[in-house]
């Protein structure tokens, strides 16, 4: 794992930054869905959370900031 990668191009990155983001708009009352659907936002950040992890799991490069 000798190639490396910018912060925006991992899988990883993106998808947990996706997650971060659903979770605070949960937090702060907006949903992604119908009034009071905050279980699509539940489904959406799960699921992000997952590919992060599959993300993390595939990845063949190391990430490096300002890479």
């Amino acid at each position: 794992m000798n190639a490396t990668k910018a912060p925006l191009q991992s899988i990883t990155v993106n998808a947990a930054a996706g997650s971060a983001v659903v979770s605070l708009l949960t937090a702060f009352g907006i949903d992604l869905g119908p009034d009071g659907a905050t279980y699509i936002n539940a489904l959406v950040a799960g699921g992000l959370a997952i590919v992060a992890i599959w993300g993390r799991i595939r990845a063949t490069r190391r990430i490096v900031r300002g890479g």
